[in-house]
């Protein structure tokens, strides 16, 4: 039995709640209102969320549906379990990341963390949200120091099972405004830069929500 309820006509689904508190901030700085933000609570859940959407109570007046999963080791592949996902619900499929197929609704799939910055031609990264925050960190010297401190730890224990992470929070516990916060505690306080050139894929399709 299916629970949950669209209440906006604009859906965007995320992993958890750090995603969850990362774009809430983004809708905020870019100005975009009237988003009901849906958490899938893990990739394995993912399918199952999309599944489950056509079901639910206020389906009929969605308009447009992004969703949003880490690129993890292989971009492709996480774009093509997207994609077999919103197939198999029988939902709009766009054919590439970052751009919208028409519906009704209207449907877009983010990979993050998005694209390489310096890629010619342009290329998805692999990584998660993490690396698309440590990319807008770079211009924060703090991160340098983060960094000795994690290859202290590779050099005398061993390298971090999550290294991207790790290295993140780090970072965060080094800068006093965020000391012992979470990526979506600290996306909340305003901890990165949303104008950053490493977010424009994502501010080109929140915007065009």
């Amino acid at each position: 039995m299916v629970t949950r309820k669209i209440e906006e006509s604009k859906l965007l689904a995320v992993e958890g709640k750090d995603d969850g508190k990362f774009f809430a901030k983004a809708f905020e700085l870019y100005g975009i209102q009237q988003v009901q933000i849906m958490e899938f609570a893990g990739i394995d859940k993912l399918r199952g969320l999309i599944m489950d959407l056509p079901m639910m109570d206020g389906f009929e007046s969605l308009e447009t549906l992004v969703v949003v999963r880490d690129a993890d080791l292989d971009p492709k592949v996480a774009f093509e379990s997207v994609i077999n996902s919103l197939k198999a619900a029988k939902l709009p499929q766009p054919s590439q990341p970052f751009s919208f197929v028409p519906g009704p609704p209207r449907v877009g799939v983010m990979i993050l963390p998005g694209y390489d910055p310096g890629g010619d031609p342009p290329t998805l990264r692999t990584g998660a949200l993490e690396d698309l925050c440590l990319e807008i960190a770079k211009v924060n010297p703090v991160l340098e120091c983060a960094d000795d401190f994690l290859k202290c730890v590779r050099d005398r224990y061993q390298s971090p099972k999550h290294e991207n992470k790790s290295r993140l929070h780090a970072y965060l516990s080094m800068v006093e405004d965020y000391a012992g916060d979470k990526l979506g505690e600290a996306s909340a306080k305003g901890a990165w830069d949303y104008q950053h050139p490493a977010m424009s894929p994502v501010k080109e399709i929140i915007k065009s929500m």
